[in-house]
């Protein structure tokens, strides 16, 4: 079933991995200032992509999938959009497109396969969606630090506890976190996601903040409906 926003449409069916809440708040909260080249790393359906080229006009995005399907179809997606022609898509791994490319990116985002100690899915477009065998953590923390430019910005979605992880590989590679958001479905939820944000460049404050997506009336929170109000038809 397609997923209709404001300016855009998703098609998604042969995606392992579909539109999510969590991915459209990563796409609504990924920010960089005045970001002329960004950077989406496993595309899926190209929400992210699709999200950047509607929130920054003068941008060219670029987005990189490996799944044959999800490549496919983010493509239509990109194409049927009113931003086709800012948007490209490589179908590539990353670790390849970063050795091989020159371009240094103001904006990368990413939501990369976790869950890497779950039962694999008999599924195999779900499997590499969700487990990050294909791409370890060192690994992209590697290829983020060659793509992003000296001022740029990375903003990665993964649960609360692999972000710890990760920020090990990103400090390796002289990756600096800047702030935080942690993401609960609503008040006294457990197991958050959560979205960091790296730079190049040590941050002088460091903030953690907190999004709850719904309410004790299980309603949108303000803060959530004010977030993706440019994007959700109805909020």
């Amino acid at each position: 079933m397609a997923f209709h926003f404001k300016q855009f449409s998703i098609e998604q069916e042969r995606c392992g991995m579909k539109v999510t809440t969590d991915a459209c708040i990563l796409g609504a909260f990924a920010y960089a200032d005045r970001p002329l080249k960004i950077l989406d790393i496993g595309a899926g359906t190209g929400v992210l992509s699709l999200m950047q080229a509607q929130k920054y006009p003068k941008a060219k995005i670029t987005a990189v999938e490996v799944d044959e399907n999800a490549f496919s179809q983010a493509k239509e997606n990109f194409q049927n959009s009113p931003f086709s022609d800012r948007l490209t898509i490589t179908r590539d791994t990353i670790q390849h497109f970063a050795e091989t490319s020159d371009t240094k990116f103001d904006l990368i985002i990413v939501n990369p396969p976790f869950f890497p100690d779950h039962l694999k899915s008999a599924d195999e477009a779900r499997r590499k969606a969700f487990h990050n065998d294909l791409l370890p953590f060192h690994e992209l923390a590697q290829a983020i630090s060659r793509l992003l430019s000296p001022d740029g910005l990375c903003h990665i979605l993964l649960p609360a506890l692999q972000c710890d992880w990760i920020e090990l590989d990103m400090i390796v590679e002289k990756l600096y976190i800047q702030n935080s958001l942690v993401i609960y479905p609503k008040p006294y939820a457990t197991n958050p996601r959560q979205i960091n944000t790296f730079g190049k460049k040590a941050a002088n404050n460091y903030k953690k903040d907190r999004l709850y997506i719904k309410n004790e009336t299980d309603n949108y929170s303000e803060e959530m409906a004010s977030l993706l109000l440019p994007y959700y038809r109805n909020i």
